[in-house]
């Protein structure tokens, strides 16, 4: 809270002058919630099939109020309290969000030489427009060659190949009711009326920010693993930016979908042990 006395200094300087002193009463309250369930299920088959069953489903909401009350007009300075005041603008807030989403994973390997995993998820959010769900997949293999043609072997310690692709869905930027028409409220005739203008334009087709990324590797490892190398080509495609539009003929914003982004290229990494015991370790990288 805050006061301002009656005909104080502060109050001559920035009060109204038909109204003496003020008090402010302000306050928030947020709860963030969150509900998982994870289920997970290993199992074999023949000693070398290996498969890791992962699905899960998750609610997240977020529930915001908040209020403030302002009243001017004290009569005298050592009861602040709002009953003695003449004047009172009052406000309260309230914002509320939900999301929900469903996944599944499954991790495959065949004798620790052939690796394979499958992931699938089901996005809905409450910020969005009419279309409040999208889909996202990820897939990954990979092939352990020392396993099958440099076992045992004293050079060439590790050698694998890999490849993946993911996809993601994110409505980071958005608020709770960017994709309906908003209100905004103002007072006029010394508070007693209430006026309501148009805050925002709706967009029923808002939806989710996308990020689609291709990944395509290989790792090694040789002479007793002192010496790493890693090399991998990426793809990453971000589409559907989310932002706020200003549309100049109604004066309004509007968050919207618009955009693409590309990166690609190339990554390598070497690291070698220069001094490898039990004792120290002397990495060097490149």
């Amino acid at each position: 809270e805050a006061f301002t006395k009656p005909n104080s200094i502060l109050d001559q300087i920035v009060g109204d002058p038909n109204a003496r002193g003020q008090k402010t009463d302000a306050g928030w309250d947020n709860l963030d919630f969150q509900w998982t369930n994870l289920i997970n299920y290993q199992f074999k088959v023949k000693e070398k099939h290996n498969f890791d069953l992962t699905g899960m489903y998750e609610y997240q909401k977020t529930n915001f109020r908040n209020y403030s009350l302002t009243r001017k007009g004290f009569v005298n300075g050592e009861l602040p309290t709002a009953g003695t005041a003449v004047v009172g603008v009052p406000f309260t807030g309230r914002t509320e969000n939900a999301t929900i989403s469903y996944f599944g994973q499954l991790d495959y390997d065949y004798d620790g030489k052939y690796l394979l995993t499958v992931v699938g998820r089901n996005d809905g959010s409450s910020r969005l427009g009419d279309d409040k769900w999208e889909d996202a997949y990820g897939v990954s293999a990979g092939w352990v060659l020392s396993k099958d043609l440099f076992n045992n072997n004293n050079i060439v310690n590790f050698l694998k190949l890999r490849a993946s692709y993911g996809e993601l869905n994110s409505t980071a930027g958005v608020g709770s009711y960017d994709a309906v028409s908003l209100f905004n409220s103002t007072s006029y005739a010394n508070a007693t009326a209430t006026n309501l203008t148009s805050g925002n334009a709706a967009n029923t087709k808002l939806g989710f920010e996308q990020a689609k990324k291709q990944d395509y590797g290989i790792e090694a490892r040789f002479f007793k693993n002192r010496l790493n190398l890693g090399a991998s080509y990426f793809y990453d495609l971000r589409e559907n930016f989310i932002y706020d539009d200003y549309l100049p003929a109604t004066g309004w914003n509007s968050t919207i979908n618009a955009g693409k982004w590309v990166a690609k290229g190339f990554e390598l990494e070497l690291r070698g042990a220069v001094i490898k015991s039990e004792n120290v370790n002397l990495m060097r990288y490149r």
